[in-house]
């Protein structure tokens, strides 16, 4: 191969995710080369809820000076309501006020508003295809023929992306990650004017997970999702059907369901299993690490988290020129002992209940829940020092 094929930097970072962008922009804040190659930039949206919780707003403030105020500013936040409702499966719901209020985005304007901004920081953001990335090396091999070298890689180009393949070549056990399924619909606001202005749970709707209808300015998400056999997935669809017939929402548009697999990394800290988060001049960041809480599916904020350490880790492994593997899991334990609570506690939160669900659901939630939900929307303090 032919040296002038290479793009070389300090870091190459791999998707443009929320996770990707944080880990690109500090290290460009801190006087770092960075190429973050992204699939695609323009268009698109994710499958997500798009829910910036409490913490998140948080990290978003003290860690990337961003307020809601800014992001509302630029057509992002769709909506911040004060108040949610519950049900148990498909049955009656009641509400409940939060404060602060939960705030839901546009997956899409978000994910190009921190590429745009990474990319005032210095960042070379290039729209490429990554087709092998090799952690020995630090090199990515490009669709057409390119090559991408890097210092050290982060991986954040998702669940099914090269980074997380090539640590699949090394460590087998990442390919048989507990895996859940979600689908979900976009209902533009217009279709649906008098749809609910405050997020909606279903619990229990898929049996192991939950339904839920998010509030936005321009559009309603409907959507559920779950562990299980793959085989339970196939009804997945049915019953979406089902949840938006019970909440009056209008028939949905023949091939708008969109699903998606994602990987949960609650059971990689079980007992003897210690998978990696990387491997040599590679770190995995987000989706690509399957850093998604296990009961909540909460992605945003642990993909904003992992990026940050991911960064600190790395700028500290090119001062001291030493791999900065270690000090990541180090930076992560608090996350990672969190979701091994939260996947030892799941079983709990769905049992089967039978007739006496609706009921018992209520009355465990209004002396509970609320506790629950703070633990939730605020989180524990993860976030890594200077």
């Amino acid at each position: 191969m032919e040296e002038a094929a290479f793009r070389e930097a300090d870091v190459v970072v791999l998707g443009g995710g929320p996770a990707g962008s944080t880990c690109a922009s500090a290290l460009a804040a801190w006087g770092f080369s960075v190429i973050l190659a992204e699939r695609r930039l323009s268009g698109g949206d994710k499958l997500c809820g798009g829910c910036l919780s409490a913490k998140t707003l948080r990290l978003l403030s003290e860690e990337m000076g961003l307020s809601s105020g800014a992001l509302a500013s630029e057509g992002i936040l769709e909506a911040a309501p004060g108040t949610f409702a519950f049900a148990y499966g498909l049955g009656d719901s009641f509400e409940e006020r939060i404060d602060p209020p939960l705030h839901f985005i546009h997956r899409g304007r978000y994910d190009a508003f921190l590429r745009e901004r990474s990319r005032r920081l210095g960042v070379v953001v290039t729209e490429t295809t990554a087709l092998h990335a090799d952690p020995s090396s630090g090199t990515v091999r490009l669709a057409g023929g390119g090559f991408l070298r890097g210092r050290f890689l982060v991986g954040a180009d998702g669940t099914h992306g090269p980074s997380g393949k090539a640590l699949a070549t090394v460590f087998p056990e990442r390919s048989r990650r507990p895996s859940a399924f979600a689908l979900q619909v976009i209902i533009p606001r217009p279709a649906w004017p008098e749809g609910p202005g405050h997020p909606c749970i279903f619990w229990n709707v898929p049996s192991g997970g939950y339904g839920w209808l998010f509030p936005g300015r321009t559009r309603l998400l409907a959507g559920l999702g779950g562990e299980g056999k793959p085989s339970s997935w196939s009804r997945y669809p049915a019953l979406l059907r089902d949840l938006l017939r019970r909440v009056g929402a209008p028939p949905p548009e023949p091939g708008t369901f969109r699903g998606a697999f994602v990987p949960l990394a609650g059971e990689r800290r079980k007992g003897s299993l210690q998978i990696p988060s990387g491997r040599e001049r590679l770190l995995l960041v987000g989706d690509a690490a399957g850093f998604v809480h296990p009961v909540t599916g909460e992605g945003v904020f642990y993909a904003h988290l992992s990026g940050l350490c991911a960064a600190r880790s790395i700028a500290a492994a090119l001062a001291e020129r030493a791999n900065p593997l270690e000090r990541y899991e180090t930076s992560l334990a608090g996350m990672h002992d969190e979701f091994a609570r939260t996947t030892r506690a799941k079983c709990w939160l769905h049992l089967p209940l039978g007739p006496l669900g609706k009921p018992l659901f209520r009355a465990a939630f209004r002396l509970g829940g609320a506790s629950f939900v703070r633990a939730v929307h605020w989180g524990a303090p993860f976030i890594p020092e200077k």
